[in-house]
């Protein structure tokens, strides 16, 4: 039950208002709040529930990214496997940047910045 797509719904709709009425102003409007989920499928179906939700309500300024290793094969929600990369395309290169200069760390300094 806790994957039923109206169950993800009624949640994201809390969340998401919760945010924008209580979160969203404060720290000069930068505030971020983070959403832990029980598996990486209920992480993919909770950014794509959240997406729908803000767009179908036409709000601006408010992202949304998830974090999870692997890739999550979800049928219901696509037949692509569905990856940090693929489902955060906007930050994936800053990424991408972080991940290699953590990986070469002890070889930092030869690093373009």
């Amino acid at each position: 039950m806790r994957l039923h797509p109206h169950n993800i719904e009624e949640k994201v709709k809390i969340i998401v208002e919760h945010f924008r009425t209580h979160i969203a102003g404060q720290i000069g409007g930068r505030a971020k709040v983070m959403v832990v989920a029980a598996s990486r499928k209920e992480a993919v179906r909770f950014k794509l529930a959240m997406e729908k939700y803000i767009r179908a309500q036409g709000y601006v300024g408010i992202g949304v990214l998830v974090a999870f290793s692997g890739e999550v094969h979800n049928g219901e929600s696509g037949s692509d496997p569905f990856s940090e990369r693929n489902m955060n395309p906007d930050i994936a290169p800053a990424v991408d940047r972080w991940r290699t200069r953590k990986r070469f760390w002890p070889f930092r300094k030869a690093l373009p910045q």
